[in-house]
C-alpha cells in the first residue's frame, strides 16, 4: 500500500502537463551531463598534473646528466667555470626537487623515492666539491698546489747537490737516486698506484742512508736530509690526494660520484615510473566512477520514462477507445469526470465537448448530408491543390537550404583553414627559427664553427618557408574577404628608405645594384604603410632573384589628375625578362614563367599575385611590362589619400572579383 500523502504527490506529478514532465527529464538529463563533465574535467586535470609531473622529472633527468657534463669538463680540463655550472644547475635541480615534492604532496603520491633522490644528489654535491677541493690542492701543473711545491722541493734538491764536487761519485750516485724518485712521483701521479709508493719509500730511505754513508760535511749532508723528508711528505700527501680522487670511475672519488649519478638517474627512472602507475590507477577509477554513474543514470533514465510513457500511454489508450465508439455511433459511453490539469484533461474537456457534437450532429445529418459531399468535394480538391503547391515549396526550400548549408560549411572550412594554418605552421616554424638562431649562438660561444653551416640552413630555410606560409595565408585572407587595412599618415620618402635598407642583403646575393630615384613633392600618403612595404619588397626581392650581376631601380612620384593625387611606385631591373605569353601568367597565383624557372630560381608563384590585390584591396593596381632578356618593369598607382569606407568598398568589390 503506497501511503496517502506520497499517493497524493505522485498523482500531482502523474498529472503534471507534458511539457514540465519533459522538464523534469530535462533536468536530471542536465545533472547527469554535468556531473559526468566535471568528473571528465577532474580526469582531464589530473592527467594534465600527471603529465607536468613527468616532464619535471624528465627535466630533472636532463638537468643531472648536465651536472654529469659539468663534472667531467672540471675534471678533465680543470676550469672553475664548470665547477660555477655544476653549482648553478645543482642550485636549479634542488629548487625543481622542493617544487616536485610539494607536488608530490599535492597528488598524494609516495616520497619516498624523491627523498632517496634528495639524499643522493646532496651526497654527489658534496662528492663533487671534495674532488674539486683536492684537485684544487694538487694543481693544475708544476705552478700551483702540491705540485709546484713538490717541484720546488726537488729544484731545493738539486741545488744542495750542486754544491758537492763535480769529481766526487757521490754526487752522480743521489743524483740518478733523485731522477728515480722523481719518476715515481710521476708514475704515481698518472697510474695512482700503491706499489709506486712503496718503491718510492724504499727509494727514499736507500737515499738517505747513502747521504748519511757518502756525505762527509755535515752541513750539506743535514740540509739534504731536511729536504728528502720534506719532498717525501709532500709525496705523500700528493698521493693520498690522488688516492682519494681516483683513476677511474671504479676507484676513490670518482667511483662513488658514479655511483651517485647511476642512483640518482635510476631513483628519477623510479620516480617517473610510480607517477606513471599512479596516474594509470587515478585514470581506472575516475573512469570507472564515470561508468557507474553513466549506468545508474541510464537505468534511471529509463525507469522514468517508462513511468512517464504509462502515465501518458494509459489515458490516451483509454481517450482513444471512448472516442472509437463515438465514431462508430456509441452516444452512451461514459467519460471520465476526472479532473486533471494537464494535457489528458484538455482531451477529456475536449472529449466531452465532442459527445455532444456528435448528438447534434446526427440530428442534423440527414439535412447536412448532401452539402457535406459537395463540401467534401471541394475540400479534396482544394487539399490537392494546396498539397501540390506546398510540395513546390518545401522542394524550393529544401534547395535553399541546401544552398545555405554549403555555403556555410564552404566559409567555415575556409575559416579553419586559416586558423588551423596559422596556429599549426607558423607557431612551430617561429619555434624552429628561434632555436635556430639560439643555436647559432650557442655554436659561436662554444667554438662548434663546424655545425654553423648548418644551422645556417636551418635558420635559412625555416625562415623561407615560414615567408611561403605567410604568401599562401594572405591570399587566402584576400580570398576570404578578411585582409584589414589599416589607414594612416606617414612619409613615402621614409617608406622608401626603409625598404632599401632591408631589401640591401638580397641585392648582395647576386652583385645587383640597387638605385633609388625619388621626385622631390612625394609628401605623404594617407594609406596603410604595412601593405605598401609588402608590395614594394615584394616587388624587390623579386628583381633580385632573376637579376645577377645587374642594376635594380625603384623610382617613385606623384601624379596629379581628375581623380585626384596618385602616388606611382615602379621597379624596373635589368634581369632575364618574360616573353608576352610569360608575362600575361605573371598575375596568376602559384605560376612563375615556367617550370625551369620555378626548378632554378624557387618560390611558390604567390608574390606577385599577392602584391596586385593588395594594391586592388588599397584602390590601386599594378602593371608589368618585360621583353625577354631585358628586364622587367612593375608599377604600381595607388590613390594617396586612402579612406577608411573607400577601403571598405574597395575591398568588397575585390571580394566580388576573387
Amino acid at each position: 500500500m503506497i501511503p496517502q500523502s506520497l499517493g497524493s504527490k505522485f498523482d500531482i506529478v502523474r498529472t503534471l502537463p507534458i511539457r514540465a514532465k519533459l522538464l523534469l527529464m530535462s533536468t536530471l538529463v542536465g545533472f547527469a551531463i554535468i556531473a559526468i563533465l566535471s568528473l571528465s574535467w577532474y580526469r582531464d586535470n589530473s592527467i594534465r598534473e600527471m603529465d607536468d609531473t613527468r616532464t619535471a622529472i624528465m627535466t630533472m633527468d636532463m638537468m643531472l646528466s648536465e651536472m654529469q657534463r659539468n663534472q667531467n669538463d672540471f675534471v678533465n680540463l680543470f676550469d672553475p667555470r664548470f665547477r660555477e655550472a655544476f653549482s648553478e644547475v645543482f642550485d636549479s635541480f634542488v629548487i625543481r626537487t622542493e617544487d616536485l615534492q610539494e607536488t608530490f604532496w599535492a597528488l598524494k603520491l609516495p616520497i619516498d623515492t624523491l627523498e632517496r633522490l634528495v639524499i643522493v644528489t646532496s651526497e654527489y654535491q658534496y662528492h663533487f666539491e671534495v674532488l674539486a677541493e683536492l684537485m684544487t690542492k694538487i694543481g693544475q701543473d708544476d705552478s700551483e698546489g702540491l705540485r709546484r711545491d713538490l717541484a720546488k722541493s726537488i729544484a731545493d734538491i738539486h741545488d744542495t747537490l750542486s754544491h758537492i764536487p763535480a769529481t766526487n761519485a757521490a754526487r752522480m750516485n743521489l743524483q740518478n737516486q733523485l731522477a728515480h724518485l722523481q719518476l715515481l712521483s710521476k708514475d704515481m701521479q698518472l697510474h695512482k698506484d700503491s706499489q709506486y709508493i712503496e718503491q718510492f719509500n724504499l727509494t727514499h730511505l736507500q737515499m738517505v742512508e747513502d747521504v748519511k754513508r757518502l756525505l762527509s760535511n755535515a752541513k750539506l749532508r743535514s740540509a739534504l736530509i731536511i729536504q728528502l723528508s720534506h719532498y717525501r711528505e709532500l709525496f705523500f700527501d700528493l698521493a693520498q690526494a690522488s688516492s682519494e680522487i681516483g683513476l677511474d670511475f671504479e676507484h676513490g672519488l670518482r667511483a662513488k660520484i658514479e655511483n651517485n649519478v647511476n642512483d640518482a638517474h635510476a631513483a628519477l627512472a623510479l620516480l617517473t615510473t610510480e607517477v606513471n602507475v599512479a596516474n594509470d590507477r587515478k585514470k581506472q577509477n575516475l573512469n570507472l566512477l564515470m561508468g557507474g554513474i553513466a549506468i545508474v543514470f541510464s537505468i534511471v533514465f529509463v525507469l522514468v520514462l517508462l513511468a512517464m510513457a504509462r502515465s501518458i500511454s494509459s489515458p490516451i489508450r483509454s481517450i482513444t477507445d471512448v472516442m472509437t465508439r463515438l465514431a462508430d455511433g456509441d452516444l452512451s459511453v461514459e467519460i471520465s469526470n476526472q479532473r486533471r490539469s494537464d494535457e489528458i484533461g484538455d482531451m477529456l474537456r475536449a472529449l466531452r465537448v465532442f459527445k455532444m457534437g456528435a448528438i447534434i450532429r446526427r440530428r442534423t445529418q440527414e439535412e447536412l448530408r448532401e452539402a457535406h459531399d459537395q463540401l467534401e468535394h471541394r475540400v479534396e480538391e482544394r487539399t490537392r491543390e494546396l498539397s501540390e503547391e506546398i510540395q513546390e515549396r518545401r522542394l524550393a526550400e529544401d534547395q535553399l537550404r541546401r544552398a545555405r548549408e554549403d555555403a556555410e560549411a564552404a566559409n567555415k572550412a575556409k575559416s579553419m583553414f586559416l586558423a588551423n594554418m596559422s596556429h599549426e605552421l607558423r607557431t612551430p616554424l617561429n619555434a624552429i627559427i628561434g632555436y635556430s638562431e639560439m643555436l647559432q649562438e650557442d655554436a659561436v660561444d662554444l667554438g662548434y664553427s663546424e655545425i654553423t653551416p648548418d644551422l645556417d640552413k636551418i635558420n635559412s630555410a625555416g625562415k623561407h618557408l615560414l615567408g611561403i606560409i605567410n604568401e599562401i595565408l594572405d591570399l587566402s585572407k584576400i580570398e576570404a574577404g578578411r585582409i584589414d587595412i589599416e589607414v594612416e599618415e606617414f612619409s613615402v620618402e621614409d617608406v622608401v628608405e626603409s625598404v632599401a635598407e632591408t631589401v640591401q642583403p638580397l641585392m648582395s646575393t647576386n652583385n645587383n645594384v640597387l638605385k633609388i630615384e625619388c621626385a622631390q613633392n612625394l609628401g605623404n600618403m594617407h594609406s596603410d604603410i604595412m601593405r605598401l612595404r609588402q608590395i614594394l619588397f615584394n616587388f624587390l626581392s623579386n628583381a633580385a632573384k632573376f637579376t645577377e650581376n645587374g642594376e635594380i631601380t625603384l623610382r617613385a612620384f606623384r601624379e596629379n589628375d581628375i581623380e585626384g593625387d596618385t602616388m606611382v611606385f615602379s621597379v624596373a631591373d635589368t634581369g632575364i625578362g618574360m616573353s608576352q605569353k610569360q608575362l600575361g601568367l605573371v598575375f596568376d597565383a602559384f605560376t612563375q614563367a615556367d617550370t625551369s624557372t620555378t626548378r632554378k630560381y624557387g618560390g611558390t608563384g604567390l608574390g606577385l599575385t599577392v602584391n596586385r590585390e593588395f594594391a586592388r584591396v588599397m584602390g590601386g593596381d599594378v602593371m608589368a611590362k618585360s621583353a625577354l632578356g631585358k628586364g622587367t618593369t612593375f608599377t604600381v598607382r595607388l590613390p594617396a589619400a586612402l579612406h577608411d569606407d573607400s577601403a571598405a568598398e574597395t575591398l568588397d568589390s575585390a571580394n566580388v572579383d576573387a
